[in-house]
C-alpha cells in the first residue's frame, strides 16, 4: 500500500495507473513514427528530429516542446499533461484526422482496442492503492470491465443475430474481415442475421455468454484452435484478448475468496488459466512446455497440432506489438512476471472429458 501523502503528482499517476509508463512511450513513439516515418526508430528517442518535425507542423508554435519533456514523456518517466495532449491532438490532425484516436492511449477508460484492453487489464493486475481505496473492488470492476469488452467483440461467433456494437463490433476490429456481411432482412423490424456463429462447433459456440464471463478463456482458446490457421490480422486481435483475459482472470482469483474460486473457476478453467499465463509471461520455463499443455485442453484433439503452430505465432506477434513501440521483451517480462504467481496452480495431470485423459504431462 502507498500513501498518497508521501508521493509526487506524477508518481500518484504511475500507481493509478500501472501501465502509465508504456502508454506514454507507445503514444509518443507512435506519434514520432507518423513524423519521421522510415528514419524512425522505437527505441531511440530522437528528439532533435522529433522536435525539428514537430516544428513544422501549423500549429501554435508557443506551444512546441521541449527536449527535456519530451525525453520525459518517451521514456515513460512522465506523461503529458491535460493541455499537451490536446496540443498534440492538433498536432496529430494536423499529419491527417485517422490518428486522432491515438490520444486514448492516455485514457484509463477506453478499451476499443486489443492493444487497449490489453494495456487496461495489466491496470488490474499491478494495480496498488493507498489504504483509504477498496483496492480489491477497484481491481475487480477493471477486470470485469475488459472481460466485458471482449466478450462483446467476439460475440461475432456466438449471437446468432448481429448486435451493433460501435467500436467494439468485430468488423471494426479486424479491417480485412473474411468473416460473412450479415443478411440484411426487408422488414427492418427484424434483426440482421449473423451467419458467424454457425462457423464453430454448437459446444464451443454456446460455451460462453456475456453473464458468465469466466467462460470466455477456455472459449477463445477453443476458437483460436478452430478457426486456426488465423491470419496475421485475426491472430493479432486474437494473441492480444487472450492475453488480456487471462490477465482479468488472475486479477479476480486474486481478488476471491478460495470457495468463489472454486465455484467460479473449475479445476479445468484453472488450468487453463496457467497454462495460458506461462505462455505468455513465464521466463523461467520454456514457453513450449505451457503451450502443449494448453493445447491438450482444446475440445477437438483433432485440432491440435494446428492450434500449436497458432499459439507459438501468438506469443511471438504480442510481444513484437510491444517491441514495435519501443518495449523490449525484457521491459515486458519485468512489469508483467508477477502473473505466473498465481498462473502456477497444481496441475490435475489425469484430467479427463468425456473417459478420455486431456491433462497428459507434456513431453
Amino acid at each position: 500500500m502507498f500513501s498518497k501523502k508521501s508521493l509526487t503528482a506524477s508518481e500518484w499517476k504511475h500507481i493509478q495507473l500501472p501501465s502509465l509508463d508504456w502508454r506514454s512511450k507507445i503514444f509518443i513513439n507512435s506519434l514520432k513514427e507518423l513524423l519521421l516515418k522510415d528514419k524512425h526508430d522505437p527505441f531511440q528517442p530522437q528528439e532533435d528530429e522529433f522536435l525539428s518535425a514537430l516544428s513544422q507542423l501549423d500549429i501554435s508554435k508557443d506551444k512546441i516542446l521541449d527536449g527535456r519533456t519530451y525525453k520525459k514523456w518517451w521514456s515513460g518517466d512522465s506523461c503529458p499533461t491535460t493541455a499537451k495532449i490536446e496540443f498534440l491532438k492538433f498536432a496529430l490532425e494536423e499529419i491527417g484526422n485517422e490518428h486522432v484516436r491515438l490520444a486514448e492511449l492516455l485514457d484509463q477508460g477506453t478499451i476499443s482496442t486489443p492493444l487497449l484492453r490489453n494495456l487496461r487489464s495489466i491496470d488490474g493486475r499491478n494495480l496498488e492503492l493507498d489504504k483509504k481505496k477498496n483496492e480489491n473492488t477497484t481491481k475487480e470492476k477493471i477486470a470485469d470491465d475488459c472481460l466485458s469488452s471482449i466478450s462483446k467483440v467476439w460475440s461475432v461467433f456466438t449471437n446468432p443475430f448481429y448486435e451493433h456494437l460501435g467500436n467494439l463490433d468485430y468488423r471494426n476490429q479486424v479491417k480485412n474481415l473474411t468473416l460473412r456481411e450479415p443478411n440484411i432482412l426487408s422488414d427492418p423490424r427484424l434483426l440482421e442475421t449473423n451467419y458467424n456463429a454457425t462457423s464453430l462447433p454448437y459446444s464451443v459456440s454456446h460455451s460462453h455468454t456475456l453473464s458468465d464471463p469466466h467462460t470466455l478463456l477456455s472459449f477463445l482458446i477453443n476458437v483460436g484452435a478452430y478457426l486456426s490457421p488465423l491470419t496475421e490480422e485475426e491472430l493479432n486481435i486474437w494473441a492480444l484478448d487472450l492475453a488480456s483475459t487471462v490477465a482479468a482472470c488472475l486479477t479476480k482469483q486474486f481478488t476471491s475468496s478460495k470457495l468463489i474460486t472454486s465455484i467460479y473457476f473449475g479445476e479445468e478453467l484453472q488450468v487453463q488459466i496457467g497454462w495460458t499465463a506461462r505462455m505468455f509471461w513465464d521466463n523461467y520455463q520454456d514457453p513450449i512446455v505451457s503451450m502443449k499443455g494448453l493445447s491438450l485442453t482444446v475440445k477437438n484433439s483433432d485440432y491440435r497440432d494446428e492450434f500449436l503452430k497458432t499459439l507459438i505465432k501468438a506469443r511471438n506477434m504480442y510481444f513484437n506489438t510491444f517491441h514495435n513501440y519501443g518495449i523490449s521483451n525484457k521491459d515486458v517480462m519485468n512489469k508483467l512476471f508477477l502473473f505466473t504467481d498465481l498462473g502456477t496452480p497444481f496441475i490435475p495431470f489425469g484430467l479427463t472429458r468425456d473417459g478420455k485423459i486431456i491433462m497428459q504431462r507434456p513431453s
